[in-house]
This record gives C-alpha cells, sequence and structure tokens, in this order.
C-alpha cells in the first residue's frame, strides 16, 4: 500500500532485493494515480525499495507510508503481517 501526499509518483518501480546489491523489479508503472494506492505484487526478499522515475507535480515525490504485508513464510503467525511494524494486519 502507497500513501502518496500531494506530490505522487505517476512513474516508478518497486524493487526486491535479497542483498541490497542485486534489485529484481516486482511492480512497475507509467500510470500511478497519487492517493492510496494499493498493489498487489509477489516475490521474495530481505529488502524493498520505491523508486521514483516520473513525477506527477513539479515538486518531487512525498509519500506518507509504504506497507509490505506478507502471507507467508518467516515468523508469519497466519493472515497478514505488517512486516513495517511486524504487528498483524488488520
Amino acid at each position: 500500500v502507497l500513501n502518496w501526499e500531494a506530490a505522487y509518483a505517476r512513474g516508478y518501480r518497486i524493487e526486491l532485493s535479497a542483498n541490497g546489491t542485486d534489485w529484481t523489479t516486482i511492480h512497475s508503472t507509467t500510470t500511478g494515480t497519487g492517493g492510496v494506492e494499493t498493489l498487489t505484487v509477489s516475490g521474495t526478499g530481505r529488502y524493498i525499495r520505491l523508486l521514483g522515475t516520473q513525477r506527477a507535480t513539479p515538486w518531487g515525490y512525498s509519500l506518507h507510508e509504504f506497507q509490505v504485508y506478507s502471507t507467508t513464510g518467516g515468523n508469519n503467525p497466519g493472515g497478514d503481517v505488517l512486516l513495517s511494524y511486524g504487528k498483524a494486519g488488520s
């Protein structure tokens, strides 16, 4: 889930990495809408990053929140887990 401020990215990539060096794109768009964008992606990695490739406004990028959920693997107690907080999702 991406929660953008008024200065959002029209184009961006979301990438995963196991080692922080080699990255794999799991989502790419040139039609970002701003506001709250809920994406369904899949992949495995230890690190995640968002790379802005095209601004929608002249003011750069402003992202309030970047939420990452997992439904399998690791210490998952069952159900969604908000990985940034280590708490069960709701």
